[in-house]
C-alpha cells in the first residue's frame, strides 16, 4: 500500500502524531493536558509532521512502497494498547480520525521507517578491520569480571508472625548448616525443602553472579568463598542465608572471536543511525 501524498493526508497526519505524542510522553488523553503541557505537544507534533513531509518528498522515498501485511501488523500492536476496540475508537474520535484516516497516516509513518531504512542501507559495509580497530581500541569494554555459580537457602524474618521471629529464624537456619557441614552434597534437598525464596524451585540456584548483583553482606561473603565451600549464616533484609559456591569463573578477557559478530552487528546500527541523523538534518537546512 502506497500512500496518499503528503498534501493530501496532513490533517490526518497532524491529528495520528498528535494522539501518538500525547500517549508517548504523558500517557494519558489530550483532554487531561494543562495548556502547556499542549503547547509542548503541538511543538512536538509540528515538527515531526514537517520533517515527515520532507522526508517523503524526498528523492529516497520514490518508488519505495509500505506492504500491507506490515501496516495491518503495526495496527494491530497499536489496537493491543487499549483494553477494548471501544476505547481505540473513542481515542481516535477526540482526535477527529477514524479508522481509514488512522491507517492512511499510520502508513505515512511506516513510509517514512521504510525511507530512513533505505538511507541506512547507504553506509559503507563494516569489514574486519574496523571490527579489530574498535576491540582493541576499547580493551576495557571486553574485561570479565570473576563470577561465581551460587546457591542459597533463605530463612525470612517476620516478627509479627510466630516460627519466623528473628531468634526463630536463626535457629531454623543454623540447625540447616549443621546439617549442610556434614553433607553438603544435600544443598540442593535443603534449599528445596526449607529455602523461602522462589529459588528453592530449583535447589536454591541464583545462577552466575557477577560483584554487586547480590546484597553487599550476601556480595561480600560469597566471593570470599573458595568453590565448593559453604558460607556461615548471613544476614540481610530479606532474613538469614546461607550461600554455597559451586564454582568459580576467573576473571579474564573476552576473545575478539567471541565478539566479532556483536560488535559489527553494533558498528552497522551506529553507522546506519549516524549516517540517518545526518541525512535528517540535511533535510532541516
Amino acid at each position: 500500500m502506497k500512500p496518499a501524498p503528503a498534501n493530501q493526508s496532513s490533517e490526518y497526519s497532524l491529528a495520528y502524531h498528535r494522539l501518538s505524542v500525547v500517549q508517548q510522553l504523558f500517557e494519558c488523553t489530550y483532554d487531561e493536558l494543562d495548556q502547556q503541557q499542549r503547547e509542548r505537544v503541538e511543538t512536538v507534533v509540528v515538527r515531526k509532521y514537517e520533517l515527515e513531509h520532507k522526508v517523503l518528498a524526498s528523492d529516497q522515498a520514490m518508488g519505495l512502497t509500505v506492504p500491507e501485511t506490515e501496516i495491518q501488523k503495526a495496527l494491530q500492536e497499536i489496537q493491543q494498547r487499549y483494553e477494548q476496540p471501544e476505547d481505540f475508537s473513542a481515542a481516535l474520535a477526540q482526535h477527529g480520525l477514524d479508522d481509514d484516516s488512522f491507517v492512511e497516516a499510520l502508513t505515512r509513518e511506516l513510509w517514512v521507517d521504510a525511507v530512513l531504512d533505505r538511507v541506512g542501507g547507504e553506509v559503507a559495509e563494516v569489514d574486519d578491520t574496523d571490527v579489530e580497530l574498535y576491540y582493541y581500541m576499547h580493551p576495557r569494554q571486553f574485561k570479565k569480571p570473576e563470577t561465581r555459580i551460587a546457591r542459597h537457602i533463605l530463612i525470612t524474618i517476620n516478627e509479627q508472625l510466630d516460627g519466623s521471629r528473628r531468634e526463630q529464624a536463626f535457629a531454623k537456619i543454623t540447625a540447616i548448616a549443621r546439617r549442610l557441614q556434614k553433607k553438603i552434597n544435600r544443598f540442593q534437598e535443603q534449599a528445596a525443602k526449607h529455602s523461602e525464596c522462589p529459588t528453592a524451585l530449583n535447589g536454591g540456584l541464583l545462577g552466575e553472579i557477577k560483584p554487586g548483583l547480590l546484597y553487599p553482606q550476601l556480595d561480600q561473603t560469597l566471593f570470599q568463598l573458595p568453590e565448593g565451600h559453604l558460607s556461615p549464616v548471613v544476614e540481610s533484609e530479606l532474613g538469614w542465608h546461607l550461600l554455597l559456591c559451586e564454582q568459580i569463573h576467573a576473571a579474564g578477557v573476552i576473545s575478539l572471536s567471541q565478539v566479532a559478530d556483536t560488535l559489527r552487528t553494533h558498528l552497522t546500527e551506529q553507522r546506519r543511525k549516524m549516517h540517518q541523523k545526518q541525512w535528517l538534518l540535511s533535510l532541516r537546512n
